[in-house]
């Protein structure tokens, strides 16, 4: 599986949703239909945030998607800038509320 991804030659700039972009360009891979359906959906919001210019309201409403998702998938592709400051105590914090949540 191969990937193109070409970085925006200028600094990053903000996105409608406030985030700011890190790339202006995203390109889907040759053959999708290999891909696990996890990581389909995830190259789809990325395509869909980047190439067609949906707002994240829009993704939600055409994939049935929540925002949290679309947002950990375009961090994780590294479209917008994942803005945390430490990203282990925010998996700690949630973990830890979900356990006294269980309790």
């Amino acid at each position: 599986m191969l990937m193109l991804v070409l970085p925006m030659k200028h600094p990053p700039s903000p996105s409608p949703m406030g985030f700011q972009l890190l790339k202006s360009e995203f390109y889907l891979p040759a053959e999708t239909r290999h891909l696990p359906p996890q990581l389909k959906r995830e190259v789809t919001i990325c395509n869909l945030f980047v190439n067609h210019r949906l707002r994240a309201i829009d993704i939600i409403r055409v994939l049935d998607e929540t925002y949290e998702r679309i947002v950990f998938s375009l961090i994780k592709h590294q479209i917008v800038l994942d803005r945390r400051q430490n990203q282990s105590t925010v998996e700690t914090e949630r973990r830890r509320s979900a356990f006294r949540a269980s309790s």
